[in-house]
């Protein structure tokens, strides 16, 4: 991907959570995941490379990215392009809205979705 974009010399940052994100965290440069990441995981984060969260799933992953932006001294009001509706005081309640809602269950969605639709 970094040949493709034509910056080989980027550093990759990752986040991943389960076995089958071995691979990709081990190759970047800096990594994280959510608390409740697999065990092969939690122990690749022994190596000094990856953080593994205090919080599990979405809350994690949303940890994450606030410690990434705070660690390269990103306020979330310096990202471009961030439109905020009015009823959001920030990036991070947007981004936790979104990760709640992907956490519902698949018929909580459905039904949501549906129930929207009418309107």
């Amino acid at each position: 991907v970094k040949q493709d974009l034509g910056r080989s010399a980027a550093p990759v940052v990752a986040i991943g959570d389960s076995d089958q994100d071995l691979s990709m965290l081990a190759l970047a440069q800096s990594w994280y995941a959510p608390a409740n990441c697999s065990p092969r995981v939690r122990a690749l984060a022994g190596a000094g490379v990856g953080h593994v969260m205090s919080k599990p799933a979405q809350r994690g992953f949303l940890e994450a990215v606030r410690h990434l932006l705070r660690d390269r001294g990103i306020t979330p009001a310096e990202i471009p392009g961030l439109q905020q509706p009015a009823c959001v005081r920030s990036a991070a309640d947007l981004m936790l809205t979104l990760f709640h809602i992907a956490e519902r269950p698949r018929i909580s969605q459905l039904v949501r979705a549906l129930a929207w639709r009418r309107f």
